[in-house]
């Protein structure tokens, strides 16, 4: 009879040259044990045996479960020991890594403070030498400064910066030359948002307050004393009615608070932008800041009210020009400033050098700018801050009218602008500038992907004064009505000694020329809807582009737009710029650990842009292989797909239903019948679309969705394909054309939409310019019927805008029906009364074309 142990503990007590028992030795034991009495028991209750075993005693295998209970126990305890000793080695390891930083960082500000102290005991042996000079160096200190006045250096003063040059032999140190006798350093800062030149993003009030502190900082990096922001900057200029609401006012004075207490805008005059209710009324106000103080509230007094523009539903202009009243600040702004009541108007600031004031936005486009009554009153210095959203072509007025502002009256002109999408249709372009004396010497970028940009220069204010020495402009200055001055004891200029950075020295009037940039329309088509995509893509947290493509020049140009912004991506990338790296890392869905940057942008778009081709019988082979070659010069990830069964599904389904079978026009149908079997495709193609742009991400093996985009070099064959929808049969003797289709052509369109929209034309007033621009080519008669073709169906189509999703911004002529080109939707489509007007005036009218002056010709 063989004996089980069936103890739980260990046979024998370890030694200590023995390892202790592993978690493996410890569940094994009553496991093994638990084993041997099952193999034992099945023994005794075997029959062929002839002397089978005893079974063993219950009390055996309630011992064997107590052992592996305890050592299930033991083991689990030692997992939660184990936890806990691995989270105290990586907790050493994080310790170990920080005090390292640290050890580092003071090392690093040990040798800068040696090499201080170095530079310091250097300039005081200079100071020494100097004073045992020829020349005593208070008497040298006071001649250059006296002639400094007149900011030149002494006759035939050799450049000192030169190499080679030595000392002067009487004195120690050198005169300055004349360019390090320059007085002034001022800044302009425009927002990316883009919130600066920040990027602004409405009601984001977490990152804008990041996004102006760090634009403040790198203000202060280049020497600037002046920084400038763009409109309303704090909250946003996009936030639309949600100015109207307390919460946002709020809010702003807890980002400002922040700002103010902030040890970024110590030593640096800050105008910032955010609304501010005064006696109950919202205005749009400019805040002016120094050292924790306010120094004016600037409320904006002419309202943008036209196109895009609605200030006047959520602001009230200050109409009191040349008075202020005292604001009493919140109390969360009195306890950083201990100030209890601040300048509230329209009014300057005067510093210890010169003075300056605030323009905002739409007042430098009023014929009579606020610059101008400034300027005659002594200021010197006039700030814009800006929310100008881009537009093809605007940028030449802007930068005509920021010169134009100074040309004639003489003086500084700081322009600064949002820049990027802020949440809404438009995209504002930034390109902050600075202007002296008519002349712009600084520019920003116009189309650009970082959040934060600022633009300085080096301004000599002694030119402005020489170009105001002019008798004219003395004259009506002298009789000029006084503005009220906030005086602040802090000084705009350094000092004449101050080194100067040579890419600031444009500033200088004289020193170098300053060529504007300028996009060509093409190029702004390429840049500024690519930057607004990025922003959307971000923004929205999706996972790229969807967009099906037809083969024709519509989804071409979008598709190209994408793969645009694939590139501005990838150049940012190369560049180091770690925010658009981050976005780019978290909308491809590497890891958190990845190290991913995006340097193709081939390679990008096959991450983020995906396209398909949906053709039926009626595409043509030609659309189908360019839009497989489109994608693949891209880089696009391309879906190929026949949808011939769905459309023949709803057709059968219809058929089934009615009993009648509907045919296209080119089959026999009727207009009805055509326009019912090519919204079949273009509703089933819409929603495949949808439906792809949702689960390609999946089949991918990618989490999240992609967003439906509608419809450099351009491949030929798209240039002169026909626009085409291609809903309908191709035949022999018929190939759809969406020109044939619609009765003119796109430049025709081009033109009717300029004079609707931007001109204000309605259908008599188009009529009546189009004689005169038309009449070469086509009599009255046919101009007439172009006319009221264009009206009628413009009428009859309009209610369409009321459901277009959202879209960029470009045209002075869009059809937007959200803010830009607000219309009815129900027209008296046929417009009796002026297409009868139209139709006596053509009938009344010569016709004086050529192709009729041909006719008669040949007649006689």
């Amino acid at each position: 009879m063989s004996h089980i142990n069936a103890t739980a503990g260990p046979s024998k007590p370890t030694t200590k040259n023995e390892p202790p028992p592993s978690m493996s030795d410890i569940l094994l034991s009553p496991l093994n044990e638990l084993q041997a009495l099952s193999h034992t028991l099945f023994l005794s209750l075997s029959p062929a045996q002839t002397k089978p075993p005893p079974a063993p005693p219950l009390s055996a295998f309630l011992e064997c479960d107590k052992a592996l209970c305890a050592a299930i126990n033991l083991a689990n305890k030692h997992q939660i020991k184990q936890r806990r000793i691995d989270a105290l080695e990586q907790e050493i390891l994080d310790l170990e890594a920080r005090w390292r930083e640290i050890a580092s960082a003071l090392e690093t500000g040990k040798r800068e403070l040696e090499e201080m102290i170095a530079e310091g005991e250097e300039r005081i042996r200079a100071i020494d030498q100097a004073k045992r000079a020829a020349i005593p160096y208070p008497e040298l200190l006071a001649y250059a400064q006296s002639i400094s006045a007149f900011t030149s250096a002494p006759p035939n003063m050799p450049d000192l910066t030169l190499p080679g040059q030595p000392p002067p032999p009487l004195f120690f140190p050198p005169f300055p030359n004349e360019e390090k006798m320059r007085r002034g350093r001022l800044n302009t800062e425009a927002p990316l948002g883009l919130l600066g030149e920040t990027h602004s993003v409405g009601r984001h009030f977490q990152g804008n307050l990041e996004r102006i502190l760090e634009s403040i900082a790198i203000a202060k990096e280049r020497g600037a004393t002046l920084r400038v922001g763009p409109e309303l900057e704090i909250p946003g200029y996009g936030c639309l009615d949600h100015f109207l609401e307390g919460d946002t006012v709020l809010h702003s004075w807890e980002v400002l608070a922040k700002i103010l207490s902030s040890e970024e805008a110590m030593g640096i005059v800050c105008d910032i932008g955010m609304p501010v209710v005064h006696k109950n009324v919202i205005y749009n106000c400019r805040v002016i800041i120094h050292d924790r103080q306010i120094l004016l509230i600037r409320p904006k007094m002419w309202m943008a009210n036209d196109g895009n523009y609605r200030e006047l539903r959520y602001f009230t202009p200050w109409a009191k020009h040349r008075q202020w009243e005292d604001h009493y600040l919140p109390r969360i702004i009195q306890a950083v400033t201990k100030q209890t009541k601040v300048p509230f108007g329209d009014a300057v600031v005067s510093t210890l050098d010169t003075c300056f004031g605030v323009e905002l936005c739409e007042e430098l486009f009023t014929p009579a700018s606020p610059h101008i009554l400034m300027g005659l009153d002594g200021v010197e210095i006039f700030t814009n801050s800006s929310g100008s959203h881009h537009e093809l072509r605007k940028m030449y007025t802007r930068v005509e009218l920021i010169k134009e502002a100074t040309l004639k009256l003489g003086g500084i002109y700081l322009y600064a602008n949002q820049q990027g999408c802020d949440g809404d249709r438009l995209y504002y372009d930034g390109c902050a500038m600075i202007a002296v004396n008519g002349k712009i010497v600084a520019q920003g970028s116009q189309f650009s992907l970082n959040d934060v940009e600022v633009v300085s220069a080096t301004i000599d204010i002694e030119d402005v004064r020489a170009h105001r020495a002019k008798s004219s402009r003395s004259m009506q200055a002298a009789s000029a009505e006084r503005y009220h001055r906030i005086e602040v004891p802090f000084a705009l200029t350094r000092g004449k000694f101050d080194e100067i950075n040579e890419e600031d020295l444009v500033g200088i009037i004289g020193h170098k020329a300053f060529n504007v940039r300028f996009h060509t329309p093409e190029e702004e088509i390429a840049l500024g809807p690519a930057c607004w995509l990025w922003d959307y893509l971000r923004r929205s947290r999706t996972q790229g582009y969807f967009i099906p493509l037809s083969g024709g020049i519509d989804s071409c140009a979008t598709a190209v737009i994408v793969y645009s912004m694939c590139r501005l991506v990838c150049e940012a990338g190369r560049r180091g710029d770690e925010a658009v790296i981050a976005d780019a890392r978290r909308i491809t869905g590497e890891p958190d650990d990845s190290t991913y940057i995006p340097s193709n942008p081939k390679e990008f778009a096959n991450r983020i842009f995906h396209t398909c081709y949906m053709g039926t019988e009626n595409s043509s082979a030609e659309t189908r292989m360019r839009a497989k070659q489109l994608s693949k010069a891209i880089g696009a990830y391309h879906v190929d797909l026949n949808m011939d069964s769905v459309v023949t599904a709803v057709r059968t389904l219809f058929g089934l239903v009615t009993g009648a079978q509907p045919r296209f026009r080119s089959q026999g149908g009727s207009n009805a019948e055509n326009l019912a079997l090519q919204n079949i495709q273009a509703r089933l193609r819409m929603m495949l679309s949808y439906m792809f742009a949702q689960l390609l991400p999946w089949v991918r093996q990618k989490s999240g969705g992609l967003l439906v985009l509608g419809s450099a070099n351009v491949d030929e064959s798209f240039l002169t394909a026909v626009p085409t929808a291609e809903l309908e049969p191709i035949t022999k003797n018929y190939v759809q054309s969406d020109e044939a289709d619609m009765g003119m052509t796109y430049d025709e369109l081009s033109v009717f939409g300029r004079l609707r929209k931007v001109e204000k034309c309605g259908p008599y007033s188009t009529f009546t310019k189009l004689i005169h621009e038309w009449g070469a080519a086509l009599s009255p008669l046919q101009i007439a019927e172009k006319v009221k073709l264009f009206f009628f169906e413009h009428a009859r189509n309009r209610h369409k805008m009321t459901t277009l999703t959202p879209s960029y911004h470009a045209e002075s002529y869009s059809p937007d029906d959200n803010r830009f080109d607000l219309r009815p939707f129900l027209y008296p489509s046929r417009f009796p009364w002026q297409f009868r007007k139209i139709d006596e005036v053509a009938a009344a009218l010569p016709d004086r074309s050529i192709q009729n002056i041909v006719d008669k010709d040949k007649i006689e």
